[in-house]
């Protein structure tokens, strides 16, 4: 995907993939995903997004629903929050086991 927000663009082709989460797998009509990226010009955004019956479910006509995406611009620090929420528990959990 590849958007311009506010002047600067970002690119989820191109740009530096950080972490990525999924949840109910790609292929469910309740998938959810969300990834960290860094672009060029070292600004974060988080690319998210999700299936038909999820939260990002968008109405097309009377009768279709289908999923969709976004892209928001974070800060330095929004990046760092968002890591220690989804990264560190995750790797906690697994030197626990």
């Amino acid at each position: 995907m590849r958007r311009e927000i506010r002047g600067q663009v970002f690119d989820t082709e191109r740009d530096k993939l950080i972490y990525e989460t999924w949840k109910n797998g790609s292929l469910s009509a309740n998938y959810e995903f969300e990834i960290l990226y860094k672009n060029a010009i070292d600004t974060y955004y988080i690319y998210e997004g999700g299936g038909p019956k999820t939260r990002f479910a968008e109405k097309l006509g009377d009768i279709v629903t289908v999923g969709s995406s976004r892209i928001i611009p974070i800060s330095d620090i929004d990046a760092e929050i968002w890591c220690l929420e989804k990264v560190l528990p995750y790797e906690l959990l697994e030197r626990e086991a």
